[in-house]
């Protein structure tokens, strides 16, 4: 009786129901199965492509960057050498320096005081000019009698009625 019990058309249809709720869940899982694998074939792969070549344009640059950087080490060791240009430009400095030290020191007050003597020729010049102006006949006859000084004889005061 268990048997007929079991084999009703009441458990039957719900053995049938259940083995048709396997089934799709069978298939509805065969198709999650498969999206990942779609996922992975139509999007993953062609960004892991491009990440690929992205990578290896990177590796240039990085590759480019170390150049510059052996290429920048050889330069700053030729230009800090012994006898390189940094080395050579200082000493330049040094002796550069070194000459104007002695020009300040020795040859600018020897120029300072040929200036100085130059503006006193060049005062007694204008002084003799303005004596020559005032009376050209000093050039044949002399500068004459000297002006009587206080307590001499015809001596005048300066600024007193003439």
């Amino acid at each position: 009786m268990r048997v007929n019990k079991l084999l009703a058309d009441d458990n039957q249809a719900r053995v049938a129901s259940a083995l048709e709720s396997v089934s799709k869940t069978a298939q509805t899982t065969a198709q999650l199965v498969q999206r990942p694998d779609n996922t992975v074939a139509t999007r993953l792969d062609p960004a892991l492509a491009e990440a690929t070549v992205t990578m290896r344009g990177v590796q240039r640059n990085v590759d480019e960057v170390g150049r510059a950087a052996a290429e920048f080490r050889k330069s700053a060791a030729t230009l800090n050498a012994p006898d390189g240009p940094l080395n050579r430009l200082s000493e330049g400095s040094d002796t550069f320096s070194h000459a104007a030290d002695i020009f300040s020191r020795a040859t600018l007050p020897r120029v300072n005081r040929t200036l100085d003597e130059a503006t006193r020729t060049v005062r007694s010049l204008g002084r003799a000019v303005d004596e020559l102006t005032e009376n050209p006949q000093a050039l044949l006859y002399g500068e004459g009698a000297p002006r009587p000084g206080p307590g001499e004889p015809g001596f005048q005061a300066p600024g007193a009625a003439r």
